[in-house]
C-alpha cells in the first residue's frame, strides 16, 4: 500500500498540469487570479430599488472618488461601473472615505450584503 501511495504522489508531482502555470495562476472556468487581485472597498447596505442608488458603507482603510471603476459582486449580481456620483447626508462630495455610508447611483440592481472592489489594479 505504501508503494501505491508514493507512487501517486510521484504522478502528482510530476504531472505536466500540476507543473505549469496554469494550475496555479489561470483556470478557464474558475476567475480566482481576478477577484483577489482587486481590493475590497465594502458592502451594500441596502438598495433603493424605486432610484436605483446603493447605500454602501467603506471597509476600513478604503476610499473612493468620482470616476474610478468599480465591481459589484453577489448571488445575483457581477457588474462593473464607473463612479459617477457620491452622497453623504443628501449631500454631493467627490470622495468618501473608510467608515463613511453613502449613496451611490448605479446601473443595474443590487442586493443588501453585495460586495465592493475596485476595478482598478
Amino acid at each position: 500500500m505504501a508503494k501505491t501511495i508514493l507512487s501517486i504522489t510521484h504522478m502528482l508531482i510530476i504531472h505536466p498540469l500540476v507543473a505549469s502555470d496554469e494550475a496555479w495562476g489561470y483556470n478557464p472556468y474558475i476567475k480566482w487570479s481576478k477577484v483577489m487581485a482587486k481590493k475590497a472597498l465594502g458592502k451594500v447596505t441596502h438598495y433603493f430599488d424605486h432610484l436605483g442608488v446603493a447605500v454602501i458603507q467603506l471597509a476600513k482603510g478604503a476610499s473612493l472618488k468620482k470616476s474610478e471603476k468599480i465591481q459589484f459582486k453577489g448571488n445575483s449580481s457581477d457588474f462593473t461601473q464607473e463612479v459617477g456620483s457620491l452622497q453623504v447626508d443628501h449631500s454631493d462630495v467627490d470622495k468618501v472615505k473608510a467608515g463613511d455610508d453613502f449613496g451611490l447611483k448605479v446601473d443595474k440592481p443590487v442586493k443588501e450584503g453585495d460586495q465592493v472592489y475596485s476595478s482598478e489594479k
